[in-house]
């Protein structure tokens, strides 16, 4: 879209510098068509960037119209603004996405080094923690003392001191 701009503006302007043929009553062509031409050319130019600038404020989620309109009135200063607004904010997504990404990249995975479940005294089953009784054998897997789950070869309860039975 814009090329095919660029060359509207060119012949626009080779047109023009030939001759202003409807201006009325100016026929030395050489001195008023080369700047109405220039100034055609530089307005569609001013028309292009105002346009580009918008959809391009539009893409990045900002006000499309304002800063298309703020650059077709301002030119070159609007264009600077525009950019130097862009960069900025360019900038602050840019830290902001570092930011979210470091405290991930931080996390450790967590590796489980005891994942074996308990056993039952009697029997050697697998019983899992807050089990009273085993379900293969039907032992009794509490401290008689404060009820916490006790495991196979513990002397004492851990939670209260009870001393557990031989057989434990």
């Amino acid at each position: 879209m814009a090329i095919v701009l660029a060359i509207v503006a060119i012949a626009f302007f080779v047109v023009n510098s030939r001759g202003c043929y409807w201006t009325p009553g100016i026929h030395d062509t050489r001195l008023i068509g080369a700047p109405w031409g220039f100034l055609g050319f530089s307005g569609l130019l001013q028309l292009i960037l105002g346009v580009w600038v918008g959809v391009d404020a539009q893409k990045r989620g900002s006000n499309g119209y304002f800063w298309g309109l703020l650059v077709f009135f301002t030119s070159i200063i609007g264009l600077l603004v525009y950019l130097l607004w862009v960069t900025d904010a360019m900038e602050k997504i840019s830290k902001e996405v570092q930011q979210a990404k470091a405290p991930a990249a931080a996390v450790e995975p967590v590796t489980v080094v005891d994942a074996v479940l308990p056993e039952c005294p009697a029997c050697g089953g697998e019983v899992e923690d807050g089990f009273k009784a085993c379900p293969a054998c039907g032992a009794a897997l509490g401290c008689s003392g404060c009820g916490k789950t006790i495991r196979k070869g513990w002397k004492v309860c851990p939670w209260c001191t009870t001393r557990l039975g031989a057989g434990r």
